[in-house]
C-alpha cells in the first residue's frame, strides 16, 4: 500500500530545486539499506527452505528459479528483486516489500509549494520529516481532523487542498518527479554484514525451528481440526517447548553459522 503524505514549503524555486536533489540522494542511499535488507529476508527463506527439505519437508525456496545454469546465491538473490521490481512496473499491482519508488508531485501557491508524497517505504517519509523546511499540509475529506490541528487550520488546509485540486491549466497542476532512480548492485560484504547482523544463529534458529513445528502439526492428524491460531498458540506456549528443542538439535546439523562471501558466491 502507498503511502501518502502532503507537505508545505515556503522557499524559492532555486531553493526547492536544492531541496528535492537533497532528499533524492537521501531516498537513493535509503533504498540500497532497504534492498539489501530484503535480500538478507530472501537468503535467510533461502537457508530455511534447504534445511526444511533436509528434514523431509517440501518447501520451495524463493530463489529456486534464479539458480538454474549454475548462477550463484548472489546472482540469484540480485535477479530476484530485479524481477519484482519489474512486475510491480508491468502489473501495477505493488508488492510493497518490493516497491522502492517514490515519487512527489509540486504544485505552486501563491508564495509556497505543496507537495504530495507517495511511496511504500516509509523510511523515506521518515527522511522528509526530519528536514524542517518540510512541514506537514495532510487533509483528507473522507476522514476527521487529527486531533492536533485546530478546526480552523483544518478547514483551512480543506479550502487550500480544494482549490489545488480543481486547477486545471498546466502550470498550476503540478508536475511529478520520480525520486528512485533504480536498482543498484548488490554489495556483497554490505549484504554480508547486514544478513549477520538480522539473522544471527540464534535467530534463526528459533525461527527456523517454530517454521518446522508448525509445519509438522499441520501434517499430523491429531492436529488437522486445530485452528491455525491454536496452533500457533500452542508453539508459543511453553508445553511446545521439548518439541522445540529436538529441532533446534536437527536444524543446527545444517544451519551455517555465518554467512561469508564465499558462500554467497556459491550455487
Amino acid at each position: 500500500m502507498k503511502i501518502y503524505n502532503s507537505f508545505k514549503i515556503t522557499a524559492s524555486m532555486g531553493e526547492l530545486h536544492e531541496l528535492l536533489n537533497e532528499f533524492q540522494e537521501l531516498v537513493n542511499d535509503a533504498a540500497v539499506e532497504i534492498t539489501h535488507e530484503r535480500y538478507s529476508d530472501l537468503l535467510a527463506a533461502h537457508e530455511y527452505s534447504t534445511i526444511a527439505r533436509k528434514l523431509s519437508i517440501e518447501h520451495s525456496s524463493p530463489l529456486q528459479n534464479y539458480l538454474k545454469g549454475g548462477f550463484s546465491i548472489l546472482t540469484g538473490l540480485y535477479y530476484k528483486i530485479w524481477d519484482a521490481e519489474q512486475k510491480n512496473k508491468k502489473t501495477g499491482l505493488s508488492l510493497p516489500q518490493f516497491d522502492f519508488t517514490c515519487d512527489v508531485v509540486i504544485y505552486p501557491y501563491q508564495n509556497q509549494f505543496l507537495l504530495k508524497f507517495f511511496s511504500s517505504q516509509r523510511r523515506y517519509l521518515d527522511i522528509l520529516r526530519t528536514n524542517s523546511r518540510f512541514q506537514e499540509y495532510d487533509y483528507w475529506d473522507d476522514t476527521s481532523k487529527p486531533p492536533h490541528i485546530s478546526q480552523e487550520e483544518w478547514e483551512h488546509r480543506s479550502i487550500v487542498w480544494n482549490e489545488v485540486n480543481q486547477n486545471i491549466t498546466w502550470a498550476q497542476s503540478g508536475y511529478t518527479r520520480e525520486l528512485y532512480t533504480g536498482l543498484k548492485p548488490l554489495m556483497p560484504n554490505k549484504l554480508k554484514e547486514i544478513v549477520n547482523q538480522r539473522y544471527s544463529v540464534n535467530q534463526r534458529v528459533e525461527m527456523f525451528s517454530k517454521n518446522i513445528l508448525e509445519h509438522r502439526l499441520a501434517e499430523d492428524t491429531n492436529w488437522q481440526d486445530k485452528k491455525p491460531l491454536e496452533l500457533i498458540q500452542y508453539i508459543k506456549s511453553p508445553n511446545a517447548q521439548i518439541a522445540l528443542d529436538q529441532i533446534k538439535v536437527e536444524i543446527k546439523k545444517h544451519l551455517v553459522e555465518k554467512y561469508t562471501i564465499e558462500m554467497l558466491s556459491d550455487n
